[in-house]
């Protein structure tokens, strides 16, 4: 399990990366797919394929440098665009750690229900897809616990706009 968790871990933590470098650059309908998809499937590991996490990380960091390809080569480093180290959020103060870790898991079920959306060819409100870059973007803040709260609460309006896409999709 300890595996399976790192290499969750570590997909989640290059999900952050692509989520703070679209930030200060342009994003693509490629990357919001990649990020959907990274989402959804750090839910968990497909059974028997010990390569999915990886799998999924290749792709959001090969997504992460065609949206901002001069920042793996940068010699004045930022970080803005670095991989978050999801150690990090762990071992952090327990209430900041429990709400980062509401929305993280939140997020993962939104993408869920979006995910075999937009693998359908179907379309998803830019609302939603804008908060999954906010919702990780957050995941890497310093933030005190009653700030998180708030963007916890935007979530559950959010939720309801995924479940409803999915509700509306012909994909069953």
């Amino acid at each position: 399990m300890q595996g399976t968790r790192n290499e969750q871990d570590i997909l989640t933590g290059a999900l952050i990366g692509l989520a703070r470098a679209c930030t200060s650059n342009p994003r693509t309908g490629d990357a919001d797919r990649v990020l959907v998809e990274g989402l959804a499937g750090s839910l968990f590991q497909k059974s028997g394929d010990e390569k999915h996490f990886p799998e999924l990380t290749r792709k959001v960091k090969e997504e992460k440098d065609r949206i901002a390809p001069g920042c793996a080569m940068c010699t004045a480093r930022c970080g803005n665009t670095d991989d978050y180290d999801m150690e990090r959020l762990w071992k952090g103060p327990e209430q900041v750690r429990t709400v980062k870790t509401m929305l993280l898991y939140s997020l993962r079920q939104m993408a869920g229900f979006v995910w075999p959306v937009m693998e359908a060819g179907g379309s998803v409100d830019p609302e939603i897809l804008d908060f999954f870059y906010k919702g990780l973007f957050i995941l890497a803040e310093d933030w005190e616990a009653d700030l998180l709260l708030s963007s916890v609460m935007e979530m559950g309006k959010v939720n309801l706009g995924c479940m409803e896409a999915f509700g509306k999709a012909d994909i069953l």
